[in-house]
């Protein structure tokens, strides 16, 4: 059962990694926006995670120079007395800028 718990905990974690590359990439292209990373990044979690990853909490920043999409969720406990485990992923990328 420690085996099938990692596994859920890492294909949430992987899932997360996805979404967060999605949405940082929406994000720091040449007029993209924090708004446009956040969205793809909440349409590319729907998609992927289904109900492996509860609660994300997606955080979408983008300045002069870069872009970082922040997403924290938990992944469910199938062993008894273990609570649910945090799943945290972050990217950062630079952005496009006319030369």
């Amino acid at each position: 059962m420690t085996g099938v718990q990692f596994a859920l905990w890492t294909h949430a974690t992987h899932m997360a990694q996805a979404a967060a590359n999605t949405g940082v990439q929406t994000s720091r292209v040449l007029n993209g926006s924090a708004e446009a990373g956040n969205a793809d990044t909440t349409a590319m979690l729907a998609q992927l995670s289904g109900n492996v990853l509860h609660d994300p909490r997606i955080a979408v920043t983008r300045t002069t120079t870069t872009a970082t999409v922040q997403i924290a969720g938990k992944t469910t406990s199938i062993l008894p007395l273990l609570p649910d485990l945090p799943v945290s992923v972050t990217v950062t990328a630079p952005c496009e800028q006319l030369p």
